[in-house]
């Protein structure tokens, strides 16, 4: 739903109900996605209710494992005091109303800089230029809360309104006496006449779905109240997951499980990532081979279509594909070169500042360090899949083309099908099931597009699967990177002056340029060369009391296309910080709890994280040989301190225990952030430990998960979390934990062998 407008007045107050929110439901200018199947009764773009009572929630995310589906569907209906019983969730279809605005002002200092000419002014447009005109349902970087929460809320609260006024005119009194709890709306006044108490969801939804919503409405109060019926005595695990019983039961569908009658699939390869072009194959080594139908050469790509894609993999290996690249091919060495070039010989782009950096390390006394990582792959556990099925339609309305794929986004999909096709985005449909994991991958549309273009050519449906190493190799990975961090100190290591230097590239600005203006990966990485890029900082500006500080970008060209991973730059700089943070503790004879601390009182929260989590895993002070790291991170409102311990034995050194005390705001599903900060723990050491590639002739050289080094069960440490609750905000976690594992895993490593460990992956 649009954010608050000149007509849409922001108002304190509402005694029982909490706050008052001016809001129009469903704005004329905004077209409603959602449709009614038979008689069930339309309130919004984000619920019906059926005839049974059954509310169908419309969710706007895509579930990628992480339960963004029963977070959203849960914030609705809590307000609008349905049954969680009675809930079904449904993918949104892409609309503008359905606009991720939090995430369009998240990355509209990168699509706009603001310090290369526009204006904060400039950023807002862009903001109400895409809320307006572009389905930016956009999922990903952490933003679900934070672009949701708000329009779940007020869907919610205006059906619950409507519910209650239909009810009301039945009793011919004022709805303001009306309560709206599991599934019923009952009366609060005096019984008169044997007036009816209470009527279902089911019997006033038609009535209720006729009135036009309020332009004033109000939500409940946030946090609810213990008292709040929708909370199983006062907990907040009341919400069980809607997606697990499909999942057990292996009903849910995947991209990869969809089938359709007279269905083809198809084996992909690609050439090496950059602007590679297709030679030739050897066509006639197929021959033979049962199940092949088709072969299909694209100047980029070659396909190879059967009957099942154990046929088609291997008539794509016979026919031995040959490529030619043009312009740089990923080399280690040359990536390497190229940061270290752009860290050492350029001035790089200064992008946050407090204070004379350069002045106060001029005078203290410095300490540097250097500090690098390797590019990080996604590895979802579902490689790339996409199906489409085409129509020649056969009337005035043209060819269509249906496509079933996980996708993070989308509209630009839709828009990169329908440019490929060159038909209207109109013409094409987007079913998005569930994703088998994506961490950033499934921002790509490729194999959509495959899927399309060959469909259309066999006039039968298809379904495009990746194979592992081609998916690995096709991937769009976090950069290599490397830093350098000096601190200027006084006598008693107090920080004087800080500097945080990363040479990466502008992987933002390149995503950005895939995503929304349709360029090739090669041309989008050659056009960012040199361009600075502010999220590539996030997470660098260090949470401490610092007098004078400075993050600068140094733009490197490393070879080879980039993309968003979960967690994204903040991974790369608060392993950086972090670390450091923990060498100039050990220089200065401090012990590290109690260094970062003396730093912290402007940041009482994340104080208050480092305590308990000191509590929770008996700090004792990162001494030597003690096998304790401690680490903490601030991302997006939300704060996380982490203590790792690792332990030295035959094996060499293992990670035991991992404790965390986090800080998001208000929890609205404890289990829900449970399971989000438990897996981004196990991420997180996915990326410290592994889950990366170099590169050599163009290729990554990880081809199988056996070569990234994965955490598996055996290696699973003991895992505490711990919770702060508060009024505060809600805020998202599902990345929150994966930046902070790193530096503690290093930081414990060097309590455990006195050795520091400066890059990624740590071993």
């Amino acid at each position: 739903m649009p954010s608050i407008t000149r007509r849409q007045i922001l108002i304190g107050g509402g005694v029982a109900a909490g706050l008052v929110v001016g809001w129009a439901a469903l704005p004329t200018q905004l077209a409603n996605p959602m449709q009614a199947d038979g008689d069930e009764s339309l309130f919004n773009a984000y619920l019906r209710i059926a005839p049974s009572g059954a509310v169908i929630i419309a969710i706007p995310q895509l579930e990628m494992g992480h339960g963004v589906s029963t977070l959203l569907a849960q914030i609705v209906a809590q307000e609008l005091g349905a049954d969680w019983r009675a809930v079904a969730i449904e993918p949104a279809r892409p609309g503008a109303i359905y606009g991720n605005k939090a995430l369009i002002r998240r990355w509209a200092p990168v699509i706009a800089p603001m310090d290369s000419g526009a204006t904060l002014a400039d950023s807002e447009y862009l903001v109400q230029r895409y809320a307006e005109n572009t389905p930016f349902m956009i999922s990903g970087d952490n933003s679900a809360l934070a672009g949701y929460l708000q329009p779940c809320r007020e869907a919610g609260a205006a059906a619950r309104v409507m519910l209650a006024q239909a009810a009301a005119a039945r009793w011919e009194t004022d709805w303001e006496l009306c309560a709206v709890d599991k599934g019923f709306v009952r009366y609060l006044g005096a019984t008169v006449n044997d007036m009816e108490q209470r009527l279902s969801f089911a019997e006033l939804a038609s009535e209720a779905a006729a009135i036009a919503p309020l332009d004033i409405l109000p939500l409940r109060p946030e946090p609810p109240g213990e008292n709040d019926t929708m909370i199983a005595e006062g907990t907040r695990t009341a919400f069980p997951r809607l997606d697990l019983p499909t999942k057990v039961d292996g009903s849910a569908n995947f991209a990869g499980d969809i089938r359709l009658p007279d269905m083809l699939f198809a084996a992909v390869r690609h050439g090496p990532p950059g602007d590679s072009r297709l030679l030739g194959i050897q066509r006639k080594r197929a021959n033979g081979i049962t199940g092949l139908v088709d072969v299909v050469k694209h100047k980029r790509w070659v396909a190879t279509l059967a009957s099942n894609w154990w046929a088609a993999n291997k008539a794509l290996a016979a026919i031995r594909p040959r490529f030619a690249t043009y312009g740089p091919m990923a080399d280690d060495a040359d990536s390497e070169a190229a940061l270290e070039k752009a860290l050492r010989d350029t001035s790089g782009f200064r992008l946050e500042k407090q204070g004379d950096v350069e002045e106060v390390l001029e005078q203290g006394e410095v300490y540097r360090a250097d500090y690098s990582a390797a590019a990080a792959l996604h590895a979802p556990i579902e490689t790339t899949s996409a199906t489409a099925r085409w129509s020649a339609a056969g009337d005035e309305s043209g060819e269509r083309v249906e496509i079933w794929y996980a996708a993070q986004a989308p509209h630009q999909v839709a828009e990169d099908v329908a440019r490929a096709l060159d038909i209207s985005t109109s013409a094409v449909t987007i079913y998005a099931p569930t994703s088998g994991g994506s961490f950033g991958a499934r921002f790509d549309s490729r194999a959509a597009v495959q899927a399309a273009l060959l469909a259309r050519h066999s006039k039968r449906p298809v379904q495009v699967i990746w194979s592992r190493g081609e998916d690995q190799i096709q991937t769009y990975p976090r950069p290599a990177a490397l830093a350098q961090l000096s601190a200027a100190t006084d006598r008693n290591g107090t920080i004087l002056a800080w500097q945080h230097k990363i040479a990466a590239p502008a992987t933002g600005r390149e995503a950005m340029a895939r995503l929304l203006w349709q360029s090739p990966a090669h041309k989008a990485r050659q056009d960012n060369a040199a361009m600075h890029d502010r999220s590539m900082v996030a997470g660098a500006i260090p949470p401490y009391r610092i007098p004078a500080f400075a993050v600068d970008h140094h733009p490197a060209d490393i070879g080879y296309p980039t993309g968003l991973l979960r967690g994204h730059a903040d991974t790369l700089n608060a392993f950086f910080r972090e670390s450091f943070i923990d060498e100039l503790a050990h220089r200065a004879e401090r012990e590290p709890l109690s260094y970062r601390m003396q730093m912290l009182g402007n940041a009482p929260r994340l104080a208050a994280c480092l305590t308990m989590v000191a509590t929770l895993s008996g700090w004792d002070g990162g001494t030597a040989g003690s096998g304790q790291g401690l680490a903490c991170h601030v991302m997006d409102g939300a704060m996380i301190a982490m203590i790792v311990r690792v332990q030295r034995g035959a094996e060499g050194v293992r990670v035991r225990e991992i404790s965390a005390a986090v800080d998001i705001g208000h929890i609205i599903n404890e289990d829900i952030v449970r399971q989000q900060i438990e897996s981004g723990i196990i991420f997180g050491m996915a990326q410290a430990l592994g889950a990366s590639s170099g590169h050599a002739k163009g290729l990554a050289n990880a081809r199988r998960l056996s070569d990234l080094s994965l955490p598996r069960l055996a290696d699973t440490p003991e895992i505490t979390i711990s919770f702060v609750d508060n009024d505060q905000p809600s805020t998202d976690a599902d990345a929150l934990a994966v930046p902070v594992v790193a530096p503690a895993i290093a930081n414990a490593l060097f309590s455990a062998t006195n050795v520091r460990f400066r890059q990624l992956p740590l071993i």
